[in-house]
Parts: structure tokens; C-alpha cells; sequence
């Protein structure tokens, strides 16, 4: 057997998709826990207005439901495709996931943000473990090519929802993010209204634009496997 035809089996077995979908949501859940350190004396909640921990709570989320669906596909004997949890929003919190991914290790790692930590369960499960299960999950279980062009655009409200948040939280004075090491009232210096005014609008136009180009660049990819399949 080929490691396309293995891939492909693998993709059909809704007992390894359920297997693959538990454990991911485990191991997604003890880094979440981690991070935020719910088991310590000090908890560090302030991380749930990160952008990280917010696509890291989508993922949790994803994996979540679709462990629930399979596990009913499973024990109720039905077909594969029933395991395809929306697929929409699996696109969506890839995107979201995978540019956590991206920025963390093509720009913060080599800046030597967290030097010391770099290897750390608790770096290693929110940046590295859950953007791989993810992007796994959806390249693994989920039919190419079936997504419509203007689909794609869905992937900007989790973005959006995220600069609203941070309008609100920063334009009211609302949290002070000293303690994960932020002075300021906004979580990332691009979106501080408070310092740059109006210019913040070019930034997330720009931060728009390399959304938009990730997301249609996979999309064109998932397009052109479906057309070889």
C-alpha cells in the first residue's frame, strides 16, 4: 500500500479520526491549562485576551464538537462524511491557528521571546502541538476542493471580533496587561489606538491583507488536491 493509499484509509477510519480527535483534545486542554496556570495559586487569566489563547480556545473548541460527532459516527455505524464537522469552520480556525503558528516562530522565536521557555510543554502545546493537530486534522479527514471562493471570507470575523475586543477593552481603559508584561491597555502595540491613533486602521488593513492572502493561498491548495483526487 502507497503512503497516499495509507493516508487515504487513515482518512476513512472513523475509529483512528475518533482516536486522533480525543487525544488531540486532550493534549489541547492540558496546555490550555497550563498556560493559564488554572491549578496554581496565581492564575494567569490575563492570557485569555491574547490572540493566542483565543485561537488556541477555537481549536479547543473545534475538537470538542467534532470528538462529540465522531464519537456518535462511530458508535452508530454511519458514514465517514459524518465526521466532516463543519467544514467552514475547521477552514477558519486553521487560518486563525496557523497564523499563531507563523508569527510565534518565524518572528518571536528568532527575536528570542521566551529563549528559555522555547522547549517548554507549556510553549510547545499553544504554539506548536495544537496548530499541527489542527492543520492535521483538516488535511487528514476533510474533502479537498468543496469549499466555495467567497467562503473564504468567513475567516475575518474571528480577526475582527478580536480588534473589536481590543477597541473596547483598550478605548475604555478597561485591563491593564502589566502582568503578562504589556504596559499598556491594549495586548499588541499595532492595535494601540492610545499611541498611534488613526494609523492603527493601515495596520489592520495590513494585518487584513496577509489573512486574506494566507487564506485564499489554502484554499487554491485544497482546490488543486481536490482536482487530483
Amino acid at each position: 500500500m502507497t503512503n497516499k493509499n495509507r493516508l487515504t484509509a487513515l482518512g476513512n477510519d472513523t475509529k483512528f479520526i475518533l482516536f486522533y480527535r480525543v487525544t488531540s483534545f486532550l493534549l489541547i486542554t492540558a496546555g490550555l491549562c497550563v498556560c493559564l496556570q488554572l491549578f496554581e495559586e496565581e492564575k494567569n487569566l490575563l492570557s485569555l485576551f491574547t490572540y493566542t489563547v483565543q485561537s488556541n480556545l477555537m481549536v479547543w473548541f473545534f475538537f470538542l464538537i467534532s470528538s462529540i460527532r465522531t464519537a456518535k459516527a462511530v458508535y452508530s455505524g454511519t458514514k465517514v462524511k459524518t465526521c466532516d464537522f463543519c467544514s467552514i469552520f475547521s477552514f477558519c480556525t486553521c487560518i486563525a491557528i496557523t497564523v499563531t503558528f507563523l508569527i510565534f516562530w518565524c518572528y518571536l522565536a528568532p527575536s528570542g521571546w521566551m529563549q528559555n521557555r522555547l522547549l517548554s510543554f507549556r510553549n510547545l502545546s499553544i504554539h506548536f502541538f495544537c496548530p499541527v493537530l489542527m492543520v492535521l486534522d483538516r488535511i487528514l479527514f476533510y474533502p479537498k476542493g468543496q469549499m466555495k471562493k467567497t467562503q473564504v471570507l468567513f475567516m475575518l470575523i474571528f480577526p475582527l471580533l478580536y480588534v473589536a475586543q481590543s477597541f473596547i477593552l483598550g478605548l475604555n481603559h478597561l485591563v491593564y496587561f502589566s502582568d503578562v508584561g504589556v504596559e499598556s491597555y491594549y495586548m499588541y502595540p499595532f492595535l494601540d489606538f492610545d499611541a498611534y491613533g488613526p494609523l492603527v486602521f493601515v495596520f489592520i488593513l495590513g494585518l487584513a491583507g496577509f489573512f486574506l492572502g494566507l487564506s485564499y493561498l489554502w484554499y487554491y491548495l485544497e482546490k488543486k488536491a481536490g482536482e487530483k483526487i
